[in-house]
């Protein structure tokens, strides 16, 4: 509200902080919005003048932080039949902020990390996973709900050595060596 300042009354927001900043607003508005960086402490001052810049009230000193954004979407690379790497944009959020990097099926456990990258190892053999990034709110004291990655599938162990059974005239019995590979793995034989 404008706390019963006459009409004309001109509010100034300025920076009190060198990092990050933001220009000072001079308007007549009782709100307005500004162009900040995400998951950032901002700290101000605002005051109201009249007419020849006559001061009505001195400044207000307040603080806030922005919300994390949301990472970009993740990517994998360098897959292998147990492990990966997923890789994520900050979209501007600063180097500081803490990434939580989550599977919606618990199928690992969770990581957190500054880097907008991780490895991640152990996995099983021709499995599908999911991944979810999250930014935390530093201000909010919580993540916010993420970006999901595209399922990804780990490559599939190698077969072992198959064995064959006994011969007929029109059959070669022949046992595939899984290695390992889940029940759904599909095997070419050439």
């Amino acid at each position: 509200g404008n706390n019963n300042n006459p009409v004309g009354t001109v509010y100034k927001i300025e920076d009190t902080d060198a990092s990050p900043s933001f220009t000072t607003v001079t308007t007549t508005a009782t709100s307005t919005s500004l162009t900040v960086t995400p998951n950032a402490a901002y700290f101000f001052n605002v005051s109201a003048f009249y007419a020849n810049n006559v001061t009505l009230t001195g400044s207000v000193g307040v603080g806030t932080t922005t919300l994390a954004a949301l990472p970009t979407s993740p990517t994998v690379s360098a897959l292998s039949t147990s492990t990966l790497t997923l890789s994520w944009g900050a979209n501007n959020n600063p180097t500081t902020t803490i990434y939580q990097v989550s599977s919606p099926d618990n199928s690992f456990a969770s990581v957190t990390t500054t880097a907008t990258t991780t490895n991640r190892t152990g996995l099983i053999p021709n499995a599908s996973y999911t991944f979810t990034v999250k930014a935390y709110s530093t201000g909010q004291s919580a993540y916010n709900a993420g970006t999901a990655a595209s399922a990804t599938t780990t490559l599939a162990n190698a077969p072992g050595t198959p064995t064959f059974g006994t011969p007929t005239a029109t059959t070669l019995p022949i046992t595939i060596n899984t290695n390992s590979n889940s029940a759904a793995t599909t095997y070419a034989i050439y």
